[in-house]
């Protein structure tokens, strides 16, 4: 059964279902493709900001706003899919727009990117003169 998630984003809470794991894998081929090569990376979300493409935002928004629903601040209770709502609820709010995309991966993706953050750990300590991430040296 897939787990849902709900969080907190600027006063409205969102519930994040997981995707399966057709719609899943399919995510995690583009998020490789994006996060893999900066595994060493301690900044995974600028790293995600920096190499995303209008059609990667546009694909992800799209596969996570059909998974979650946003609780309707009009009536208490009522649940709207974000995908219906995505254009209005949104505008002007694309700080917000990130922080719901980022909680859609991890809620889908923790133990991958957990994983993503130990090959880094190891790949930065494989380098010589690099000095591992969180080992307090500059």
């Amino acid at each position: 059964m897939r787990d849902t998630k709900v969080h907190e984003i600027d006063g409205y809470r969102y519930h994040v279902q997981q995707l399966g794991a057709k719609s899943g894998r399919a995510v995690l081929a583009k998020l490789l493709g994006i996060l893999g090569p900066a595994a060493d990376s301690q900044e995974p979300i600028a790293r995600l900001a920096e190499k995303l493409t209008d059609a990667d935002l546009d694909y992800l928004c799209d596969v996570f706003g059909k998974a979650t629903q946003v609780e309707n601040t009009d009536k208490p209770g009522a649940m709207l899919r974000v995908c219906d709502v995505f254009d209005d609820h949104f505008a002007g709010r694309y700080g917000a727009m990130l922080r719901w995309l980022w909680v859609c991966l991890e809620t889908n993706y923790a133990d991958f990117l957990g994983e993503l953050s130990k090959i880094g750990a190891r790949v930065g300590a494989a380098i010589p003169g690099k000095t591992p991430p969180g080992s307090g040296s500059a």
